[in-house]
């Protein structure tokens, strides 16, 4: 392997995709095995939100097909290890989240083992594993659902997320497949900065780092959050910026609810520049957004930075929701909610620390998947690095390692006290040679 072992990861809500199976998903399905075939990646993980589509109850039963098409391509045909864990259950409403995870082990990849979540301990990956339903069937997950209390002021659904921990050459990874809310509202969005939905992310985002941390105990984990976070621009501010001093016009019903905001020029060439509803946001020049890859307005992207223990690669592509679902509109944007990147891929201090090897050796990539096609009204969203082998912070090896068993190294104030007796004697021996 040259050294080194190239991963790639890839996150995709493919909530839209399941809509149309014949036609947007295979265009979706082709674009993500021609990234895997550029990447040649010795490890892939695939992160899928939304299972089964929106109407999940009358599209679930296309989730096994998709899979199959992916697992027998001819591009993944030298990856002799596998497990794919699906979250399709809808009936246990309590716990079923519609995440997807997907990993695909080259054959020329042999130092990597799974951790089980239920052993307390790594052990040998080897075969190809499906597990479906609620997923009871596997130890090598963490699931978690968030509660329906958890925030009482809005109704959420299928919102968690599904991780899972690796040894890859003697590093602990983390790959956590996440999605987070959504903005409900346009309006309720736009009434404060940050919007009530930003600051209920930011709690939940909070709640998987806490639940992941904390079963990782005391030793050092690289750990990767990719998904969908559905982070979204400061709409405040953003309207700010797009409207300058125009005044809206707010439309209210007869109870005196307000269900619509324009903002329209002054003078005789009026016309209407902006027009927001709960689940309307049309800009008369949209395009502006992908101009440059949206760099215009990543300034308003503002949700990540509020993790401090968090890191990010610099956005150079283009915000990654909301596309038309028309399979023949690659380029055009929905006028249901302003752009943004809500599909992304962060990462700890420790990955950070992880990463300087590959950012030396010029291999690390963060970028979209079929950018100028119609995915669905997400873009696929990917990072691809190499990590050195013989990391050295655990013998991938030993089936028997815990990722944080307090025996596998001596404390440090023991190995001082050693260091201590031991020069102590050498000190005796120069002073009393007769002793």
């Amino acid at each position: 392997m040259d050294g080194h072992v190239c991963v790639m990861l890839v996150t995709s809500n493919v909530g839209s995709a399941f809509e149309e199976p014949d036609d947007v998903q295979q265009i979706w399905l082709c674009e993500l095995l021609e990234a895997v075939r550029q990447g040649n990646p010795h490890f892939l993980a695939v992160h899928l939100q939304e299972l089964g589509g929106k109407h999940y109850e009358s599209t679930m039963k296309n989730v096994q097909s998709l899979v199959r098409s992916i697992t027998n391509s001819d591009v993944l045909k030298n990856y002799d290890r596998m497990l794919v864990l699906l979250d399709e259950n809808m009936k246990n409403k309590e716990t079923f989240t519609a995440l997807g995870s997907l990993y695909f082990i080259h054959k020329s990849f042999k130092d990597i083992q799974l951790w089980s979540f239920t052993k307390q301990m790594f052990e040998p990956i080897s075969g190809k594993t499906v597990v479906g339903g609620s997923l009871s069937g596997s130890e090598a997950h963490q699931k978690v659902k968030f509660p329906a209390d958890f925030f009482p002021e809005f109704r959420w659904s299928r919102k968690g997320f599904l991780n899972t921990k690796w040894n890859m050459c003697g590093r602990v990874v983390n790959l956590v497949n996440v999605h987070l809310f959504h903005d409900a509202s346009n309006l309720r969005a736009l009434e404060q900065s940050p919007s009530p939905y930003c600051l209920n992310r930011r709690r939940a985002m909070e709640h998987v780092m806490k639940l992941v941390t904390r079963e990782d105990g005391s030793q050092p984990v690289s750990t990767f959050y990719f998904g969908d976070f559905n982070f979204r621009l400061d709409l405040q501010n953003v309207v700010k910026s797009l409207c300058g001093d125009m005044s809206p016009q707010w439309s209210k019903k007869s109870g005196g609810e307000v269900y619509q905001a324009v903002y329209r020029r002054e003078g005789e060439n009026s016309d209407t520049v902006l027009t927001i509803a709960e689940k309307l946001f049309q800009y008369k020049n949209s395009s502006e957004f992908l101009i440059n890859s949206g760099e215009k307005f990543l300034e308003f992207d503002v949700e990540s930075q509020y993790f401090k223990d968090l890191h990010e690669l610099d956005l150079t592509f283009p915000p990654s929701y909301p596309y038309s679902e028309d399979s023949h509109e690659g380029t055009d944007l929905l006028t249901t909610r302003c752009p943004a990147w809500c599909d992304r891929v962060l990462f700890n201090n420790q990955a950070k620390q992880d990463l300087s090897f590959a950012s030396h050796c010029n291999k690390l990539e963060y970028g979209m998947i079929g950018r100028n096609v119609c995915t669905g009204d997400h873009k696929p969203i990917f990072m691809q690095f190499v990590l050195p082998r013989n990391a050295g912070q655990s013998n991938g090896g030993n089936s028997t390692r815990t990722a944080h068993s307090a025996g596998d190294q001596q404390p440090a104030y023991l190995t001082l006290m050693l260091v201590a007796i031991a020069c102590s004697a050498v000190l005796l021996a120069t002073m009393f040679p007769s002793l």
